[in-house]
């Protein structure tokens, strides 16, 4: 472990607020986070960057993609589980009615030229969505293309 590395901690507030702890510094936006650890901007921060951010944007809801083939797996395996002809109807969650993620285009979280790009799932619907932080410092969450 190294000792330069300040304390971080992630975690809702009472109201379901989420916000992560810098040692003794509550932060809740991507701005915040960089001032309190500037060392996350570097490429060897990449996945404690993306996961942090994620948090503070999503909470528990979405959780970072760490590994794209164990994700495709579980998906695919959920995916082939399900009954393709069930008929969808209102508030009936299945991965049949998203089709299959463009598994080839998702990676480890990277910097691509100014922007941070990685990707998470959506816990509640199972499905991949591309996550991308430019130089705004703004997330913008978008689905991952689907194919039927």
């Amino acid at each position: 472990m190294n000792d330069d590395l300040p304390l971080i901690n992630y975690d809702v507030s009472v109201s379901g607020a989420p916000y992560v702890t810098i040692d003794d510094a509550q932060v809740t936006t991507p701005t915040d986070l960089i001032a309190a650890a500037p060392f996350l901007d570097g490429e060897d921060h990449l996945y404690t960057h993306a996961f942090l951010l994620n948090h503070m944007a999503e909470g528990y809801s979405h959780a970072l993609i760490d590994d794209v083939a164990a994700f495709q797996a579980e998906y695919m395996e959920r995916y082939n589980a399900e009954d393709p002809d069930e008929e969808r109807g209102p508030g009936t969650v299945r991965l049949h009615n998203f089709g299959i993620p463009d598994f080839a285009s998702m990676h480890q979280p990277m910097k691509i030229g100014d922007e941070l790009v990685f990707f998470v799932e959506n816990k509640f619907l199972g499905v991949p969505y591309k996550v991308t932080m430019g130089p705004s410092r703004k997330l913008n969450y978008a689905p991952v293309a689907m194919a039927e």
